[in-house]
């Protein structure tokens, strides 16, 4: 039988939902802690309470890898933040994200954080020729 301590551990990447909102988000677990009555309490860094579910490809062309978007627009500095598979973030690579009609260039600029099976990184936007 799986239990919550099994798999709860801090640098866990988790998908969350607002009760009563259909949106869903993605958050990491930064801590956790059980009381005398065995019951666990978690702190949690929300990384975006609304995701988009993207592909990405090497410039070069090459597989489609499933990705998490964080957020519908570039912010004030042009950049976008994507969670991605460990060991996928490449800070010298390119990738190719489609979504919708539209194709965009991401330019690695950062690796945010890293857990066990994923990639949080900040990549520069640029439309793709």
């Amino acid at each position: 039988m799986l239990t919550c301590a099994d798999w709860l551990r801090v640098g866990e990447l988790v998908g969350v939902q607002v009760e009563g909102s259909a949106r869903r988000g993605v958050s990491i677990i930064r801590r956790v802690a059980r009381d005398e009555q065995r019951q666990y309490r978690v702190g949690m860094e929300v990384l975006s309470h609304a995701v988009t579910a993207v592909g990405l490809s090497r410039l070069a062309g090459g597989d489609t890898e499933h990705a998490v978007l964080l957020s519908t627009k570039p912010d004030s500095q042009g950049e976008v933040s994507v969670v991605r598979r460990a060991g996928r973030f490449d800070p010298k690579l390119g990738v190719r994200l489609a979504v919708g009609d539209n194709a965009y260039t991401l330019t690695p600029s950062r690796l945010i954080d890293a857990g066990d099976d994923f990639h949080w990184a900040s990549y520069k936007v640029s439309r793709a020729n």
